[in-house]
């Protein structure tokens, strides 16, 4: 939602040719999101995946934290015996 609203922003912005340093995180969580969903979710609801991306350590290795965020999101849908 948030890098949603700064590409708005950013759009605006570019159009009347204002300079401007775009926040880089919210592409960082976007992409790190992407990695962490499976296919057969699609979620970019902040209230749903920030406490989880939040509850994974930042000192760990991407792949381990990708890894940990599958398993949480694993862990928080569930379903009956497709996706």
């Amino acid at each position: 939602m948030r890098r949603s609203l700064q590409e708005v922003l950013c759009a605006f912005l570019d159009n009347n040719h204002i300079l401007y340093d775009p926040y880089q995180n919210y592409s960082k969580e976007l992409s790190f999101l992407l990695d962490i969903q499976p296919d057969w979710l699609g979620v970019l609801d902040d209230n749903i995946l920030q406490p989880i991306i939040d509850s994974i350590p930042k000192d760990l290795p991407k792949t381990k934290r990708i890894a940990m965020g599958k398993e949480k999101i694993k862990a928080l849908f569930k379903y009956d015996k497709t996706y």
